[in-house]
């Protein structure tokens, strides 16, 4: 089964995958605590990576784990289609679930796009 890790550990492990196999890439993390050859290479990040992920990653694949506000879009998103249905419940459910989110975006000053800048007429 796939990781899923953030783009900066994706991007980092592509730029070594270009310049050494996932052995010495291995090697490399485990000798030198990902010092040296990590830093020259320009994939600092990895220092915060574990070695279990970094191996899953290597050798099983990965996915890039969605940005926060990627995912709070998403429900909002779902909400909005749910508070729009004909179905009584379906439209309560979404509604509910949209003003949640808008009550958190709201109390914690957070913006984002899709979310906090689409107009709704009523709750």
């Amino acid at each position: 089964m796939t990781v899923q890790i953030e783009e900066k550990y994706a991007k980092a492990i592509e730029i070594l995958k270009g310049k050494m196999d996932n052995e010495a890439i291995i090697k490399e993390f485990m000798d030198n605590e990902h010092n040296v050859v990590f830093e020259d290479l320009n994939v600092s990040p990895l220092r915060y990576i574990d070695l279990d992920t970094l191996i899953k990653a290597l050798y099983i694949g990965y996915k890039i784990k969605p940005k926060p506000e990627e995912v709070v879009r998403s429900h909002f998103e779902f909400a909005l289609d749910r508070m729009n249905s004909d179905d009584y419940e379906a439209n309560l459910e979404g509604r509910a679930a949209v003003e949640a989110i808008r009550t958190v975006t709201d109390a914690y000053d957070i913006q984002i796009k899709g979310v906090t800048d689409v107009k709704i007429e009523k709750l």
